[in-house]
């Protein structure tokens, strides 16, 4: 059986949050800023990854664990 990833992109999701937050029900802007800060805290911890390993070596290990748990217990997220 063959799995397809839909995950969408920060990119693709952030146009979405912030309609939510101009034109969403008080529930709506409360879910869309709470995504926010998810999404700026990984961003920084992604950062701090960087920082610390270098980046050649990060996108490495990105690429190598990125859809494994040591990257998502990195990233400070649940796998």
């Amino acid at each position: 059986m063959k799995t397809y990833d839909i995950t969408p992109t920060w990119s693709a999701i952030t146009p979405l949050l912030c309609n939510a937050l101009e034109f969403g029900s008080p529930k709506g802007v409360q879910a869309a800023t709470e995504e926010l800060k998810r999404m700026a805290d990984l961003a920084d911890r992604y950062n701090h990854i960087i920082r610390i390993m270098g980046e050649s070596v990060a996108r490495e290990y990105l690429e190598t664990y990125g859809d494994k748990g040591e990257a998502a217990d990195l990233a400070g997220v649940k796998a």
